[in-house]
């Protein structure tokens, strides 16, 4: 998924998947899911409109975010 809007996405195909012109999308990190129909498509990057509101489900997976940066802050003091 490349953007999202209350109305519709943007969305990135892989591989030689093509979309049918309706579908249903699932997306599984905050369990929302839509009934979508293609309005454009251009390559492997389709934009679809949502026939209603985004429902929500259980998610069936979590996120897992790790921090990038040093557990402690880093000091322009020496270390005795």
């Amino acid at each position: 998924m490349r953007d999202i809007s209350p109305e519709g996405a943007r969305l990135q195909l892989s591989g030689s998947v093509d979309a049918p012109d309706t579908f249903e999308l699932f997306i599984e990190l905050d369990g929302s899911w839509a009934d979508c129909t293609v309005i454009w498509r251009n390559g492997n990057t389709i934009g679809v409109h949502f026939a209603a509101p985004l429902a929500v489900a259980t998610p069936a997976r979590s996120q897992v975010v790790k921090a990038l940066v040093p557990a402690e802050k880093p000091s322009l003091r020496r270390r005795k």
